[in-house]
């Protein structure tokens, strides 16, 4: 039996429909019941409970019916999840106060050690806070924090004698993207320690022995296993997905096995999970960037594609960063040379003369000062070493190819990623909503271009948090003409570069301004939702005709 004590609380209901989504047994039947029921107390030693959450609620400790009288009566091998409210329970139980802090429907950044509760879960975690309070856990000798925010230094904590967790945000909240995978850790672990798979251990104890699960998951699964998994047509679990992109970006796949694994998805078909544990596992390794967190908190944009669409336009995208730093709007564009066209970003920004190797720590106050820095993405990401000779021989569009939009080392909060096939426009738009706290647009231009182009019209996802709308542009409501394939290329980077000194300098053939100020009209969009986008096409065509651009180039090459 699995029980939910309501602390009259309107989300009761939503937790009951995220543990049962889990289909676990016991947690798919919850037992709601209210804390003043007297019929509480007797459930406390009733011998087929198995699990216990405390939920949320308005209220302090002291005033939730029977919750205190209940813990006291529960066996200690009992697991308990305390909610928001029920997190305050927890606390107050061991002696612990609490101090004003109110955050309302907020998302913040989470902090957290990677174990128990939050086993799987991203580094870059983000959750929606619903609190009037935060936790003085000062010494507390009976428990320990294993989460953190900046106004919340008590997150989430653990009991270290009982099996107990308390967490201060809402998991089945949308404002949680990872919280089912929370609700789903506390299941796990309880169905094992009632099974007598994982005893309770004290927190001082984890450093001299391992509990069973600990052991099983210190034995990765063999390759082979995964690549037969793929080969059926199988998903990865986020798991299995993380831990077999350690072993890829960590060089510990031959040749022969990284290639496979690689087609196999591609094959199979990525999925959003998928995709997003990759891009955790290129964060994890990724060089770090001082003061990203300023940068998280400001409004800060990538603009980029995912490359492949083998059609070699000029570097539309390239143009458009520049052109909204010449606007006064940052730009932090992560990009690579040239693998699957004949001009990457950073093979073209080397010829205009725009730095590729800033340090980490000049790129904040490059940014302050310029309003665009380009990040060279094999400078970030080392173990790409591991997997870019790999791409090259394979020569065609692999999970790489998307994910390189995605794993922007200083984490701007804002995002235009192009892709060249519409079927990929759900998937990274997936992946980016489980992000949690990214904005942006995923887009793909008609004539299958990884840019919006005057071609016709462009399919866009837009991506606010978890949140997903899809939408059709079309570049004739906007005042652009229609042109072809031909009126968009370039022939090498030298080319490439001169169309681009033209075009920020107001001039250059008129499909490449449609096309440059159609991109840089969305980009505005993206960063102030609240404009209409006929007003930011406006901006945009005026911003390309006054050469913002020349002055922009003019001050970082000279």
């Amino acid at each position: 039996m699995f029980i939910i004590i309501d602390n009259y609380d309107s989300f009761t209901a939503n937790l009951v429909h995220a543990f049962a989504e889990l289909k676990l047994p016991y947690f798919d039947k919850a037992k709601v019941i209210q804390n003043d029921d007297p019929k509480l107390l007797a459930l406390a030693t009733n011998k087929d409970l198995k699990a216990v959450c405390l939920s949320s609620g308005f209220n302090r400790p002291g005033n939730t019916g029977f919750c205190k009288q209940f813990l006291s009566s529960l066996p200690n091998n009992i697991p308990v999840l305390g909610i928001g409210l029920g997190h305050h329970i927890l606390a107050d139980f061991s002696g612990a106060t609490l101090i004003p802090q109110i955050m309302h429907g907020r998302q913040v950044f989470v902090s957290h050690d990677g174990e128990s509760l939050f086993r799987g879960i991203s580094p870059k975690m983000v959750a929606g806070l619903y609190t009037s309070f935060k936790i003085n856990s000062d010494n507390n000798p009976e428990f320990e924090c294993i989460a953190s925010s900046e106004k919340f230094p008590c997150l989430a904590l653990a009991y270290k004698k009982r099996p107990w967790f308390g967490i201060q945000f809402n998991p089945e909240s949308v404002l949680t993207p990872q919280g089912g995978r929370i609700l789903k850790n506390f299941a796990e672990f309880s169905l094992q320690i009632q099974n007598n798979k994982t005893p309770y251990l004290l927190n001082e104890q984890k450093n001299n022995l391992e509990t069973t699960e600990l052991k099983e998951r210190s034995v990765p699964v063999p390759i082979n296993e995964i690549l037969e998994q793929l080969a059926r047509g199988q998903n990865l679990a986020e798991d299995t997905a993380y831990q077999v992109f350690s072993r890829l970006m960590d060089g510990e796949l031959s040749n022969t096995q990284a290639a496979t694994l690689l087609l196999a998805l591609r094959m199979k078909g990525e999925t959003p999970s998928e995709l997003f544990q990759a891009m955790n596992c290129v964060l994890d390794r990724s060089v770090e960037i001082p003061h990203k967190d300023k940068i998280i908190k400001e409004t800060v944009i990538d603009i980029v594609g995912t490359g492949g669409d083998g059609h070699s336009s000029f570097n539309c995208s390239t143009g458009t960063a520049l052109i909204l730093a010449g606007m006064g709007h940052k730009v932090l564009k992560h990009g690579n040379r040239s693998v699957s066209s004949r001009c990457g970003s950073a093979d073209v920004l080397e010829v205009l003369g725009i730095p590729l190797n800033l340090p980490p720590e000049d790129i904040y106050p490059r940014l302050q000062k310029d309003k665009f820095v380009f990040l060279f993405a094999p400078l970030f990401h080392p173990t790409f070493k591991n997997v870019m000779p790999i791409r090259r021989e394979l020569g065609i569009r692999t999970m790489f190819n998307i994910l390189g939009p995605l794993v922007n080392p200083a984490r701007p909060p804002y995002y235009m990623i192009g892709v060249p096939n519409p079927e990929l426009l759900p998937l990274l738009a997936g992946a980016l909503s489980l992000d949690g706290h990214s904005q942006g647009a995923v887009i793909c231009g008609c004539g299958s271009y990884d840019e919006l182009t005057p071609i016709g019209p462009a399919q866009v996802i837009f991506v606010e948090g978890s949140k997903m709308q899809a939408q059709v542009l079309d570049p004739k409501a906007y005042g652009f003409k229609p042109c072809t394939h031909e009126d968009l290329k370039v022939t090498d980077p030298e080319q490439a570069a001169q169309v681009l000194k033209e075009l920020l300098q107001g001039k250059g053939p008129k499909a490449m301004q449609d096309m440059l100020a159609f991109n840089v009209g969305l980009a505005l969009h993206i960063l102030n939702r609240s404009k209409a986008i006929t007003v930011c096409m406006q901006e945009a065509k005026d911003a390309v005709k006054s050469s913002v651009g020349k002055k922009f180039i003019s001050n970082n090459t000279k």
